[in-house]
């Protein structure tokens, strides 16, 4: 589904990815941000998966992210990463 994920949407997505690193040892992960849309300033901060203490746990070593090229993300990635 292409635009913005709610709170919600974005929430369980992040902890159905733990989960799956949990259960297949991947400590590795690549994020496909091209079509996710905004996100809201809480899921920037407190839940992206760069550093998330949860993803940690579960064994995250590196995270790769593949954004979109357009103005509003250049200004988010700007400001978060």
């Amino acid at each position: 589904m292409a635009g913005s994920p709610t709170s919600a949407e974005y929430r369980e997505g992040m902890n159905a990815m733990i989960d799956a690193m949990k259960h297949f040892k991947a400590g590795k992960v690549i994020f496909d941000l091209t079509l996710a849309g905004a996100l809201h300033p809480d899921d920037q901060h407190c839940q992206f998966p760069i550093g998330n203490p949860r993803a940690v746990n579960a064994g995250q070593s590196h995270v790769a992210l593949v954004l979109a090229s357009d103005i509003f993300s250049f200004k988010w990635r700007s400001k978060t990463l």
